[in-house]
């Protein structure tokens, strides 16, 4: 089997499950993790055969993508602000609209004409936030919070693969709020998953 036919077999197999577009999105993410190729150096290469174990392994993938399961978390990758992010299952998928929160805080801070600002990010999964404010803003103090050990798992391994330094703190914040010695911060950002009113618990009457 050539690049090329198991790009449309692939990209056929997900128009039953997703719409045009985003079919042809995901074949790409697919295709280039298999082939280590770019869309141009596919396209080069479209009749190069698949070797029996990259074979193996689009078979492998496609079967997890039928179960509609996100492809960032088959293929154990996300891109956020340029920059590729490890995610599994442990942390949420970065999402696009995310970017704008990075680039509000960056215009900020770049306003106020400042060195060593320090950043705390609350709650903070894959790392994305902090991560990519650390790239664009070395000088800043970065400190990252996450309650859940495997999620600080995650962000630590991204914050070394994005060679960045980062101070993370393991712990709860209402908790962390009860210590006297509760240090100051210059901005505090915090983008926590979206709850629904019925995943809410009700109030007490």
């Amino acid at each position: 089997m050539t690049i090329l036919q198991a790009g449309k077999d692939l990209s056929a197999e997900l128009n039953k499950i997703y719409n045009a577009r985003e079919a042809v999105k995901v074949t790409d993410m697919v295709m280039e993790k298999i082939t280590g190729f770019t869309n141009t150096e596919r396209l080069i290469n479209k009749r190069l055969p698949l070797t029996a174990a990259q074979q193996d392994q689009l078979q492998i993938f496609t079967g997890q993508l039928m179960q509609q399961k996100p492809v960032q978390y088959i293929l154990h990758e996300a891109w956020f602000a340029g920059l590729k992010f490890y995610v599994d299952e442990n942390v949420l998928i970065p999402r696009q609209e995310t970017e704008e929160l990075v680039e509000t805080i960056v215009s900020d801070i770049r306003s106020l004409r400042q060195k060593n600002l320090s950043v705390l990010d609350i709650g903070t999964g894959s790392g994305c936030i902090v991560i990519s404010l650390k790239k664009k803003l070395p000088d800043l103090q970065v400190y990252a919070m996450e309650i859940s050990s495997k999620a600080l798992q995650v962000a630590q391994k991204n914050a070394i693969e994005n060679a960045v330094d980062i101070q993370f703190l393991h712990t709860d914040i209402l908790l962390w709020l009860q210590n006297k010695n509760f240090p100051l911060f210059d901005i505090i950002v915090s983008n926590p998953p979206y709850i629904s009113p019925r995943e809410t618990p009700r109030q007490a009457r």
